[in-house]
């Protein structure tokens, strides 16, 4: 796995630890989380810099299928275009 995957999953995990030990997870508790930049700057780096067919499968599960449980999919889809329009 090159350095951009392995830092993708490394930001993915560490909100998932957070994660863990949040206790009250109402409406958007995620929003509480502080390091939303880390993840997306890890995301922007493996979508300029590796190719599609080059991901993981854990890569691609936890971007998108993670992504849509806590976040709001349609967040992330905006941030992919306006991403591949730079």
């Amino acid at each position: 796995m090159n350095k951009h995957l392995k830092n993708l999953a490394y930001e993915i995990n560490s909100f998932k630890k957070w994660a863990n030990e949040v206790n009250d997870k109402s409406k958007e508790w995620e929003t509480d989380y502080l390091q939303w930049d880390r993840i997306y700057l890890a995301i922007n780096e493996v979508l300029r810099n590796v190719p599609l067919m080059n991901w993981s499968k854990m890569i691609t599960n936890c971007c998108f299928i993670h992504w849509q449980e806590t976040m709001k999919l349609k967040m992330f889809y905006s941030h992919l275009l306006i991403t591949q329009r730079r």
